[in-house]
């Protein structure tokens, strides 16, 4: 079984432990310990919190941070329970064993919703192909392409078991999907099977799953630290790396994360389809 780590929530509202169960929501989120991913659950507890009584499952392999994050989470008003799960997803041989506790949690009740953000995933190595060899090539696409589809599979599987009528899938997307950037040809690649897949997905369970690839913009990660680390001299790598060390003009992840939110919140965006932040924030575009 899963390592889960169960944060019950002795919430000061107690009568939101007797809210009728059309009203929980389970949101799972990956890459759940830091940046993009932090950011979506403290804003979905925001956002949703209120109509709402939210169980989170959080996924890293980074255990402390989740932690911390759990803990924070717990005092907010909405949140009745948050489960830590720390696993490698791109150790897809074992997937099924340390996620099982994700499928066992949506078929344990009825939930009125389900949200699934594939948000965790790697740069790869940035090396130009003939410089790249073999090492290296297979866990980054197990961990950004093979785990999240084996993962998202045992979900999905999972909600059409437990007859849930109601589940989101967000892709944490990129402009990189969709262009070619020399020394980033695994997370370009990476990047495009994901919004293909997610795209299929519409496809597939059109009257249960609304599905969205999201492009989150140039944001200070610790992504882009791995960028600068680099040094690039020219190209696609060099001016990102420009954007957020010398101009100081990468997207605040909290402002782009909270345009997400609004999305998800119409819901009006067309199942499968890709929404970049600079289409809806084009003031916050350092592009442009």
């Amino acid at each position: 079984t899963s390592k889960c780590t169960n944060y019950f929530v002795h919430s000061r509202d107690r009568q939101r432990e007797r809210m009728s169960s059309e009203r929980d929501t389970l949101c799972i989120v990956t890459g759940a310990s830091r940046g993009f991913g932090a950011e979506i659950v403290r804003q979905f507890s925001a956002a949703f919190g209120t109509d709402y009584s939210i169980t989170f499952v959080l996924l890293s392999r980074s255990l402390a941070p989740m932690e911390s994050l759990a803990a924070d989470m717990k005092l907010r008003p909405g949140v009745s329970h948050v489960h830590v799960i720390p696993v490698d997803l791109g150790a897809v041989d074992r997937m099924a064993e340390d996620v099982a506790a994700v499928p066992e949690l949506l078929t344990s009740k009825s939930w009125e919703h389900v949200y699934l953000f594939n948000n965790a995933g790697s740069l790869g190595i940035l090396k130009q192909g003939a410089d790249m060899g073999c090492a290296g090539v297979r866990d980054a696409i197990n961990l950004n392409v093979t785990g999240v589809i084996i993962f998202t599979n045992l979900v999905l599987g999972a909600v059409r078991a437990a007859g849930i009528r109601s589940c989101f899938v967000v892709n944490t997307s990129s402009k990189m999907a969709e262009m070619a950037v020399s020394s980033a040809s695994l997370y370009c690649s990476g990047k495009a099977a994901r919004k293909m897949y997610h795209e299929v997905l519409a496809l597939e369970a059109p009257d249960t799953l609304r599905v969205l690839n999201y492009g989150p913009g140039v944001m200070h990660t610790a992504m882009q630290d791995e960028i600068q680390a680099l040094k690039p001299e020219s190209g696609a790598l060099a001016a990102l790396e420009d954007v957020v060390f010398k101009r100081k003009a990468a997207t605040p992840v909290d402002e782009s994360c909270r345009e997400l939110m609004k999305l998800l919140a119409k819901n009006e965006f067309r199942s499968g389809e890709t929404v970049d932040i600079y289409d809806l924030r084009p003031d916050l575009n350092p592009f442009s």
